[in-house]
């Protein structure tokens, strides 16, 4: 066994490089991700090879289309793609087993994907197992297997596909960027922001807007739910100018945290950690139930506590993180999926609860561009994305879909 990667002298490529061609049978990879550069310091060994088998993420912020074109274009190369799902969450391994001739293997583990800057620049660490006899390798070998047969085979339709929705990926995040540049001074929105959204989008955004604008307006004038938030906002904020706003994002996160924490807080360090909120009592008889070991009724009383989690879940990413780059909740979630409809289809993230807060928040811009446009300003005192999140928790009010 040997460690290979920066900041040691060998890399990963040096490694491949080593490898004699004549000498191995087959090759089997499973990164997350890969591109043009990685596959060049691959492609001159996986095309002397008998057969190689690959499985790759296809995640638009790095693995490009056009690596993808040149891997199935390679006889000796089947090339699978790992979609997330709800059990196994996003694929991440970083694995090249090779098979020798002589029913030996070799075997790269470690934090190194198929990309120039994997193999070469960064800084990895991985283990490197040469010599090992398959009786060695059968846990690796069994974990490509089960991937492998999981996963989808690569397709011209699905590689082109990929390069549209990456195309579109890499627009927003280029106009995230340029929004949080103008957000930094204090101009959070052009009027002449270029959309990105299909046209269909654009007027499924507008007609849910439409439709919901005259009761959203008479809801936000009775409700005055700004000035609510703000206040709510501005008293988590007094409280975690101490220092203590990580133990409260972590305890309050999700009723899950709460039990996780339980058996080492106690019921006054729980209590402690929910200050802010005005739901100690409901907290308290959960936290009785709890320590009773009365199950059923814990989860009666944990299934009305999720939406507090999700309440403070909301005001602390708006906290924090509101006024520049954006909100992401629940409800927000819930509303995108009410006024656009799936996410875009991007082959990386299965939800819109699982897309990066760049991708997910370009998103949320451009709809705020649209409320703008068709709603328009109703407290021009507090911050526009402010306001948008409180048109997301009408549409989830009153839709609760």
């Amino acid at each position: 066994m040997e460690l290979v990667g920066k900041p040691r002298l060998k890399t990963v490529r040096d490694v491949i490089k080593s490898l004699n061609p004549i000498d191995i049978d087959e090759i089997w990879i499973a990164v997350a991700y890969l591109n043009e550069g990685g596959l060049g310091y691959i492609r001159d060994l996986i095309t002397k090879v008998k057969k190689t088998k690959i499985i790759v993420c296809l995640d638009p912020w790095v693995t490009d289309g056009e690596s993808l074109e040149k891997l199935i274009t390679i006889s000796s190369v089947e090339c699978h793609f790992y979609e997330p799902n709800d059990s196994a969450g996003y694929f991440h391994p970083k694995m090249f087993i090779f098979k020798h001739n002589n029913m030996e293997y070799s075997i790269i583990l470690g934090s190194s994907n198929l990309t120039e800057r994997g193999l070469i620049y960064n800084m990895e660490a991985n283990l490197y197992y040469s010599d090992l006899l398959q009786s060695d390798a059968e846990q690796f070998i069994e974990f490509f297997n089960v991937s492998f047969k999981n996963s989808k085979l690569l397709t011209t339709d699905i590689i082109k596909k990929f390069k549209g929705a990456r195309n579109k990926y890499i627009d927003h995040q280029r106009k995230w960027l340029s929004n949080v540049q103008r957000s930094r001074d204090r101009k959070l929105f052009s009027l002449s922001l270029e959309r990105k959204l299909t046209s269909d989008q654009i007027d499924k955004i507008k007609r849910t807007m439409g439709k919901e604008k005259v009761n959203y307006i008479n809801w936000f004038s009775s409700n005055n739910p700004c000035s609510d938030r703000v206040a709510y906002i501005n008293n988590i904020k007094k409280y975690v100018s101490g220092k203590k706003w990580e133990s409260l994002f972590d305890e309050i996160w999700s009723v899950g945290g709460l039990m996780r924490k339980y058996g080492s807080l106690g019921r006054s360090g729980i209590s402690h950690h929910l200050v802010t909120n005005n739901s100690l009592p409901l907290i308290d008889m959960w936290v009785n139930f709890v320590s009773q070991k009365d199950w059923d009724e814990a989860t009666n009383k944990r299934n009305s506590l999720k939406d507090i989690g999700e309440k403070i879940k909301s005001e602390l990413f708006c906290t924090f993180h509101g006024d520049e780059f954006g909100i992401r909740n629940d409800k927000s979630i819930k509303a995108l999926g009410y006024s656009i409809g799936d996410p875009h289809t991007n082959f990386s993230y299965k939800n819109y609860d699982d897309m990066s807060y760049a991708y997910f928040n370009s998103l949320l811009r451009e709809i705020a561009q649209i409320y703008l446009d068709t709603i328009g300003r109703q407290c021009s005192a507090t911050p526009l994305l402010l306001e948008l999140d409180a048109f997301f928790w009408y549409l989830y009010s009153n839709k609760k879909n």
